[in-house]
């Protein structure tokens, strides 16, 4: 009998959304997203889309660049369809792994992931809280003191 058990893999992964949804907004304030990082997220939701390699913008021409695209998409069908393999293999493995486990080493497991992502969102709110409070200082260093 598997001790896999799909609802407590369903609550850890929705414990660590949570958790990884407060850090992405505590997160936010602190860093704006720069503009190169939003094609990426884009592009894996929409149809292919042409991207030169680094360095080679100033070195082809429009016709080289061109080809360069049609070779990107004659491969970008097949790719897609292996990473979809890969994201499908890689979430058997980790079911699999944790049949292995016991209902107390999944325990023992989930209260240590909790922790850890506990942790990481606490540091990452402390960072914002300092980076918030670094910048408010430096507003208020520029008043001078009255002397008398």
């Amino acid at each position: 009998m598997s001790k896999f058990s799909p609802v407590r893999n369903a609550v850890t992964l929705l414990t660590l959304a949570v958790l990884s949804l407060i850090c992405m907004t505590n997160a936010a304030p602190a860093q704006e997203p720069s503009p190169s990082d939003q094609p990426a997220k884009v592009e894996k939701k929409s149809k292919f889309r042409g991207r030169l390699p680094a360095y080679f913008k100033s070195v082809v021409s429009e016709p080289q660049r061109a080809e360069i695209y049609k070779i990107q998409e004659s491969y970008y069908n097949e790719i897609q369809a292996l990473q979809a393999k890969i994201k499908e293999m890689v979430t058997k493995r980790d079911a699999e792994v944790q049949d292995v486990l016991t209902d107390k080493q999944l325990d023992q497991v989930d209260e240590l992931s909790t922790a850890a992502a506990t942790r990481r969102a606490k540091k990452v709110a402390e960072a914002n809280e300092t980076a918030e409070g670094s910048s408010t200082e430096s507003d208020t260093s520029t008043e001078t003191p009255s002397s008398e």
